[in-house]
């Protein structure tokens, strides 16, 4: 059993110091009680830095000798493992990061620090959800590995990147989102439309956790099997299935789009030169 649970749904969690999380503590202590769940979880979470001298740009003054680092994270956790983490790396500008930190940075410095400066992965990299055997002893053995890609929010919306997990093993993808700073427009349900594009692309089932709707499971045909309401207290129930296919698209990107925008580039540049040669 795969638990859901929104993008930035607690921030008390350190990276460097897990196991301190009151949240984490609770998550564990819940998992116990169910050894068969794994809990998929965003978090605002922090990286505390003992340095002397600024380590970045990008960090923020934490007390006397200690800087912080801010990260917007997915989290997998389950009964018997150490936690798993996942920082968002498709941020929004200003809102998540400062671009050209070292220019920017420092004026935000003079505004009091007004501007997100949230530390992303390079890359895409799936989380895993662990299925657990007991062995003879009464002992928690791993039976099943299952690798699952988890787009944070915007990060859906880019197609050739959500193929990134696909690539790395995910046979499933999820979707975690804050999606209540849209209000009741339609931003928020054109995100979840974004959701069905990268099914399609990846023929990945996906399940999807937005704190305020629209929650969704997906299937690999784009379809929306089933949903939450907007801005209701919903719990959404639910199975999908596993893949292990890689498709064109994920194989090749988005080759479609990369030969409509050359062609469009000659077509343009034909029609400059027959004017100008007439």
């Amino acid at each position: 059993m795969l638990l859901v649970a929104p993008e930035t749904f607690t921030g008390d969690v350190v990276t460097n110091d897990l196991s301190a999380s009151p949240s984490v503590q609770r998550f564990t202590s819940f998992l116990k009680g169910h050894p068969n769940a794994n809990l998929l979880v965003g978090a605002s979470s922090r990286t505390y830095l003992n340095r002397a001298l600024k380590p970045s740009y990008t960090a923020r003054r934490a007390g006397d000798g200690v800087w912080m680092e801010s990260h917007n994270s997915a989290l997998m956790l389950d009964a018997f493992s150490f936690p798993e983490v996942f920082h968002k790396s498709k941020l929004v500008v200003a809102v998540e990061m400062t671009p050209y930190p070292a220019v920017f940075c420092r004026i935000d410095d003079r505004l009091g620090g007004v501007m997100g400066r949230c530390i992303g992965q390079n890359e895409a990299a799936p989380l895993h959800f662990n299925e657990y055997t007991r062995a003879s002893d009464g002992t928690a053995v791993v039976k099943e590995t299952i690798p699952v890609g988890c787009a944070v929010c915007y990060e859906s919306v880019y197609g050739e990147y959500c193929t990134g997990y696909v690539r790395k093993g995910a046979r499933l993808l999820t979707v975690i989102t804050n999606d209540a700073w849209w209000g009741d427009t339609p931003g928020y349900r054109q995100h979840l439309s974004y959701a069905s594009l990268r099914a399609i692309e990846t023929r990945r089932w996906i399940a999807r956790s937005a704190n305020t709707g629209i929650s969704a499971i997906i299937d690999p045909s784009g379809k929306v099997v089933s949903h939450t309401s907007w801005w209701r207290p919903e719990v959404l129930k639910g199975k999908v299935g596993l893949n292990d296919r890689q498709t064109f698209f994920v194989i090749h990107g988005d080759f479609i789009g990369r030969l409509s925008t050359l062609m469009a580039a000659l077509i343009l540049l034909a029609t400059i030169v027959r004017r100008f040669s007439r």
